[in-house]
């Protein structure tokens, strides 16, 4: 009968309600103030099982949108960053025909390697002249040899130069060149890993004048990638000298970052938190020729007497994966996992490894349901597996979605 009706009298479709993030994260927070689920659902237009569903997963909505603010509060902060006073520009890019014309040599594949260092050291020249006359200057009048009043510039502040790594002393030699009282120094970074196993920038060693806190440090850095090592460069001159100092860099890929977060510290803090830098990967295939029982590395060892090396080859026999059960494999692969993914020597319980050993165990199960299709048994196990993990990740998403992304992004696996 349907069917048979006008098309006038047929029931419109409803239109399907979507909620942005913002209307998600007011409609948990009136819930909490007391609000009633059919009311706010009337407002916003949907069923009240969607009200049901928000409330019922609060902390991830909550979670996503924090998130989802704080990048754009830092992308708003690295777009509208006013430096000191005295810098019209966070990064001051130079356009001369000078330089291009040096850039343009550097860049020509036909340039000898005395060639290249005659233009680099020009270029770095432009580039040190260019900073000092930006970073802060003051109008003077001075008379000339003639007689004449000269309205010109001055530098306002004075200036120590420090290089980041022997990669910067390049910049040092030709600012001593131009400025030969200034002091100088040295700050030098290393990734290291702490307590947790996770990868950090720390301070390996400097080498900074005394009277550090009288000038205004210049860091010079060749090349700036993720702004991590510069970050710390920087913290280590604030607790020396509470003068900002001022990065160049010849390619300030990362130096958008290193500066805001400087802009963002306290002018008082003691200290600055570090630039962390976690790093994930897929844990590596285990190799039954060059792997060997009880994680010893036999390969390493160098035999020095014929006898030594028959010996050394006898035990890389016995011990080799190569004659080693399927059962063997999968838990030497586990053991890859843990090693690779573990937060501390010892962790088996933090959840980026609990997700990284079952996914080793999936996928060796997976491979065996496919070629034992009535083995129902392992089947059911492979989806109690599944299910598992999908719990984890829904935990870790929750708690740490930078973790959570990483995690995924290494495990190539695909959350939704």
């Amino acid at each position: 009968m349907d069917d048979d009706a006008p098309e006038g009298q047929k029931k419109p479709k409803k239109r399907v309600r979507y909620l942005r993030d913002i209307d998600r994260r007011n409609i948990i927070k009136r819930i909490e103030n007391g609000e009633k689920q059919a009311a706010l659902a009337r407002e916003f237009g949907v069923t009240r099982a969607a009200i049901c569903h928000i409330k019922k997963n609060k902390d991830e909505i909550l979670s996503r949108y924090n998130f989802l603010v704080k990048s754009a509060h830092d992308m708003d902060i690295a777009e509208n960053f006013s430096g000191p006073s005295g810098v019209n520009m966070m990064v001051h890019e130079i356009r001369y025909n000078s330089v291009l014309l040096l850039m343009t040599m550097l860049r020509d594949s036909r340039s000898t390697g005395a060639t290249f260092r005659r233009v680099a050291g020009r270029l770095i020249m432009i580039l040190l002249e260019e900073a000092l006359a930006i970073v802060g200057t003051l109008s003077v009048e001075v008379v000339t040899g003639t007689g004449h009043l000269y309205q010109g510039l001055k530098l306002k502040h004075q200036f120590c130069g420090v290089a980041i790594g022997a990669e910067g002393y390049p910049f040092l030699v030709l600012f001593h060149q131009m400025e030969p009282q200034a002091p100088q120094g040295s700050i030098h970074v290393e990734m290291a890993a702490d307590r947790q196993g996770q990868q950090v920038w720390r301070l390996d060693h400097m080498d900074l004048p005394a009277n550090i806190t009288q000038h205004k440090i210049l860091l010079f850095s060749s090349a700036c990638s993720t702004g991590e090592v510069e970050c710390k460069a920087i913290d280590v001159s604030r607790l020396n000298s509470p003068a900002i100092p001022g990065l160049i860099s010849r390619r300030p890929g990362g130096t958008m970052f290193a500066l805001t977060r400087l802009a963002r510290a306290a002018p008082a803090a003691a200290s600055l938190p570090t630039a962390r830098g976690i790093r994930y990967m897929a844990p590596p295939r285990v190799s039954a020729d060059s792997t060997y029982r009880f994680g010893l590395k036999l390969d390493d060892v160098e035999a020095q007497t014929e006898e030594e090396k028959a010996s050394l080859n006898q035990l890389k026999a016995v011990l080799s994966l190569r004659n080693a059960s399927q059962h063997e494999l999968n838990k030497a692969q586990v053991s890859k996992a843990i090693e690779t993914f573990q937060r501390f020597p010892g962790d088996t319980g933090s959840s980026e490894v609990q997700v990284a050993v079952l996914t080793q165990k999936i996928l060796r199960s997976t491979t065996h349901a496919q070629g034992h299709k009535k083995d129902h048994h392992s089947r059911r196990g492979l989806i109690a597996m599944v299910e598992k993990r999908r719990k984890l990740l829904k935990y870790l998403r929750r708690k740490d979605l930078h973790k959570f992304r990483d995690v995924v992004a290494a495990l190539g696996l695909r959350f939704t």
